[in-house]
């Protein structure tokens, strides 16, 4: 069971819960876009930031500068797009800290974007993404991570 605190705005935080009866064992605290239905905007922002500086927004290199190293992560446009798998032994390994990566868009028709889509793992030195540069769409601390 999630619990939502400020729902739709920049302040939401997600809560999930392991006990969804009594709303207890907290698993994670997150936050992601949102779809604004005032606005009929994705919004891409969000108050909240881990203490190691990560927020929505953040991108590829800014991530790779945090971590110290290169870092592994699922191909976007599929069921675990952007899925961080590996901080590869860098600074925000053991931090508890999963992100998933996505694009403003979803009509981003580069070639280097075509070729960082689908079920694989990728580096975040190959240079389609790179190019690319995702951003954090979800962040959240976990307690099981």
């Amino acid at each position: 069971m999630r619990t939502k605190l400020f729902r739709n705005s920049l302040d939401e935080v997600i809560i999930t819960w392991e006990d969804t009866i009594n709303r207890s064992h907290l698993i994670s605290v997150g936050i992601r876009c949102f779809y604004d239905s005032i606005s009929s905007k994705t919004i891409f922002k969000n108050n909240w930031k881990s203490k190691t500086g990560i927020s929505l927004g953040t991108n590829l290199s800014e991530l790779v500068s945090l971590n110290g190293k290169d870092f592994s992560f699922f191909g976007l446009g599929w069921d675990y797009s952007g899925e961080i798998t590996s901080w590869d032994g860098g600074k925000l390994e053991n931090q508890g800290i999963g992100i998933t990566l996505g694009t403003k868009t979803y009509d981003y028709q580069s070639k280097e974007y075509k070729n960082i889509l689908g079920n694989s793992e990728l580096s975040s030195s190959n240079p389609n993404a790179k190019k690319v540069n995702p951003i954090v769409v979800e962040l959240y601390i976990s307690t099981t991570l």
